[in-house]
C-alpha cells in the first residue's frame, strides 16, 4: 500500500508544484490540503501541472478541527513555511504536541532567517519547536539561514535546496505612464524595535527609506506603495512624516496573495531587503511576474547557489548611497527589460527547466523514503 504524504502551504502555489513533481517521480499517494477559502485556480499558472489533479490530489478543510482529523491519515506531513500553523488556526500554539505524524519542513527564507529569531513572538517559539521535532528540513543555503541553524543548535537533518517556482502566466505589461512606481512589500525591520540578542540580520530597509527621503528632497519624482507590516513600521511612518514627503507614499494594510500579485504587476520595481543576502519567495514571485527586483545578494550566496554565467539579473545593492544611485538612474524602459530578463532567468534557475531541481527533489524523495522506513521499523519493534 502506497504511503500517504500530505502537503500544506500554498504560498506561490508551492504545494501544487511540489505535489506535481512528487507524483511524477515517486510512488507515494500525494494529497494537498488547503483551507476552503484558498481555492486552487489552474488559470493562475503559466505551465499547468502534468500529474496533479485537484479531483484526486486536493482536499479542502473548513476549519482546524477538520484539518486535524484529516492529517491523522498521513504517513508524513510536508509543511511549506508556516503552512501547518495557518491551517491549525487557533490551535497553532499546540502544534508541536498535536501533530500525529512525522513532519518535514520546507523553508522559504524569512521564516528560518528571521521569524524564529524575533523578540516577543509566540509564533517564533512554536516554529522553533516545530523545527526541532521535524524529521527533515529543506532550506536555501544563504548566510542568514546558516547562522540561524547554528544559533539554535539545530540537530535536525538539513538539506540545502533551491526551491522551485511556478512561473505565473501573467506578466507585467509596463503600460502605465507618469512617475516611477515602486512597491515595498517586505517587513519594515532594521532591528530598532525588535533587537533580540539572537538576531544579527534585519531587512535593512531604513537605508531604502533614507534614499527615498533624499531623492524627494532633491526633487526626484516617484511614488512608493508600502505594506504596513514589520516591527519598525511605525518608525518608518514617522520618518516619512518628519521629512514632509507623505505625498510620495501609499500605505497598505494586510493584503491577500491575489492582491499582492496585482500590486506586483502594477509596479515598475519591487524592493525586498538589504541585509539578509539571499532570495526569499517574494523576490522570486516578483521575477516570475516580469517585475524587476532591488535586493542585496551576498557574494557567497551567489557563488554557492548559481553558476558564474547565471548571476540573477537583479538590482543588487546594499548601502543607502547605492540604493539612491540605482533609483535615480532607473526609467520604465530599463525596468521592463530587466523584468523580462528576470523571468527568463527564473525559468532556467528555479523553474521546471532547472536540471538541479530534479536532483533536489530526488534527495527529498530519498530522505522521505528513508524516514518512513525508519518510522515503520521503530513501530514494528515496539509492537
Amino acid at each position: 500500500m502506497a504511503k500517504k504524504i500530505m502537503l500544506v502551504g500554498s504560498f506561490c502555489q508551492l504545494d501544487v508544484l511540489y505535489a506535481d513533481f512528487l507524483l511524477a517521480t515517486s510512488d507515494f499517494e500525494i494529497v494537498v490540503i488547503r483551507n476552503i477559502e484558498d481555492q486552487y485556480d489552474v488559470d493562475q499558472l503559466w505551465i499547468p501541472p502534468q500529474r496533479f489533479n485537484p479531483q484526486n490530489n486536493l482536499l479542502y478543510v473548513k476549519n482546524s478541527r477538520e484539518f486535524r482529523q484529516i492529517i491523522r491519515g498521513a504517513d508524513l506531513v510536508i509543511s511549506i513555511s508556516m503552512g501547518i500553523l495557518n491551517l491549525l488556526a487557533k490551535w497553532w500554539p499546540l502544534a508541536p504536541w498535536i501533530l500525529p505524524t512525522p513532519l518535514v519542513l520546507i523553508g522559504v527564507g524569512a521564516d528560518f532567517s528571521e521569524s524564529i529569531r524575533r523578540k516577543y513572538r509566540r509564533t517564533s517559539w512554536v516554529f522553533l519547536k516545530l523545527i526541532r521535532i521535524s524529521s527533515l528540513i529543506h532550506v536555501p543555503a544563504y548566510p542568514e539561514i546558516l547562522t540561524t541553524l547554528e544559533l539554535i543548535g539545530n540537530k535536525v537533518k538539513t538539506s540545502f535546496v533551491r526551491y522551485p517556482v511556478q512561473i505565473s502566466k501573467y506578466a507585467n505589461a509596463f503600460n502605465r505612464e507618469g512617475k516611477l512606481h515602486i512597491l515595498h512589500p517586505s517587513n519594515l525591520d532594521w532591528g530598532l524595535i525588535d533587537n533580540s540578542p539572537l538576531r544579527n540580520s534585519t531587512k535593512g530597509n531604513d537605508r531604502f527609506l533614507k534614499a527615498l527621503i533624499n531623492m524627494a528632497k532633491n526633487g526626484n519624482q516617484f511614488h512608493c506603495t508600502i505594506l504596513s507590516r514589520g516591527p519598525d513600521r511605525e518608525v518608518a511612518k514617522k520618518m516619512i512624516r518628519d521629512a514632509g514627503i507623505e505625498k510620495h507614499f501609499t500605505w497598505k494594510n494586510q493584503v491577500t496573495p491575489l492582491e499582492l500579485e496585482n500590486l506586483i504587476l502594477d509596479a515598475d520595481l519591487v524592493v525586498d531587503q538589504f541585509d539578509i543576502g539571499g532570495f526569499g519567495l517574494l523576490s522570486l514571485q516578483s521575477m516570475s511576474l516580469s517585475t524587476p527586483v532591488m535586493i542585496y545578494l551576498n557574494p557567497s550566496f551567489l557563488q554557492e547557489t548559481y553558476p558564474l554565467d547565471q548571476i540573477p539579473p537583479v538590482f543588487n545593492c546594499q548601502t543607502a548611497a547605492e540604493i539612491e544611485e540605482f533609483l535615480i538612474s532607473l526609467d520604465r524602459k530599463t525596468c521592463k527589460k530587466r523584468g523580462e530578463d528576470s523571468r527568463i532567468w527564473l525559468e532556467s534557475n528555479h523553474g521546471k527547466k532547472m536540471q538541479s531541481l530534479a536532483i533536489d527533489l530526488a534527495n527529498i524523495i530519498a530522505h522521505t523514503r528513508i524516514e518512513l522506513e525508519r518510522i515503520e521499523a521503530v513501530a514494528s519493534i515496539r509492537s
